[in-house]
Formats: structure tokens, C-alpha cells, sequence
């Protein structure tokens, strides 16, 4: 079941992204998991979720800019996951998504216990992003 960042709080234990007000949601745009996404650009906000299961796959729109996110499962060190676009030329600095939402990343293979997954601005990066997780 696909489910949008609004309804991600019923399904996980959230802890609230820290600190709280540099996430921002974004207006509705169709080409986003559920309409809506969140995004930050603090290099210290973080969010956080805790699951159970076995997997969990991250969907995210993608920009015809540089966008990316860093993601950490369970401690590890953060992966850094790429959202641009590379079919839109020239580039552009700033603009709307231009490619829908799916899976960008995904932990599978995971013992079936509680998990951490952490969302993050990527090292020397400028934005974090949150559209979409399903366990």
C-alpha cells in the first residue's frame, strides 16, 4: 500500500525532525507520493523513523536540478541518494518536480526487528527531501 508523508506518522513511531522548522511541505503536486513532500535545507535537521520489518523503500520525486538526501539505516554511515533528473537539459536552478515518485532507494534483506531509518542533508549538499516510505 502506497501511502503519502501525511499518513506516514499513523504507520511508524516518528520522532519528530529535529530541529522542527526547517522542514517545510510542499503545495500539492500530482507528481509527488501523496501530493505532497517535505524538504529542508538546515545541513543539521534530521528526521527520523522507526519501523518493523524486513525492508523499507524511500520514494521520492525527481528535480532537473541537483537534489539529493542522505539516508542511514540503523547507524550505518548515510547514503547518499541522487533525485535529479538527468533527461531535462539544460539544467535549471530551481523549479517544479518533473519526474513522478517511485523508489529510489530501498533496504531489503533486514532482520525482522525494529528499525531507525534517518533522513538527512548529505555532506556538503543542500537539500533533504521526504515524499514517500513503505515498509
Amino acid at each position: 500500500m502506497l501511502l503519502p508523508t501525511l499518513f506516514v506518522a499513523c504507520l511508524f513511531r516518528i520522532v519528530r525532525p529535529r530541529p522542527i522548522s526547517p522542514w517545510k511541505e510542499t503545495p500539492f503536486d500530482p507528481l509527488n507520493f501523496g501530493g505532497q513532500h517535505r524538504v529542508t535545507s538546515n545541513p543539521s535537521a534530521t528526521a527520523t523513523f522507526n519501523f518493523t520489518g524486513v525492508a523499507i523503500y524511500f520514494y521520492s520525486p525527481l528535480w532537473p536540478f541537483q537534489v539529493n538526501t542522505a539516508i542511514s539505516i540503523d547507524g550505518q554511515s548515510p547514503i547518499f541518494v541522487d533525485l535529479t533528473d538527468y533527461t531535462q537539459t539544460p539544467f535549471v536552478v530551481d523549479g517544479p518536480e518533473t519526474v513522478a515518485s517511485d523508489v529510489v532507494w530501498d533496504a531489503t534483506g533486514l532482520d525482522n526487528k525494529e528499525h531507525t531509518l534517518v533522513v538527512s542533508v548529505a555532506l556538503g549538499q543542500q537539500h533533504a527531501v521526504v515524499d514517500g516510505l513503505v515498509p
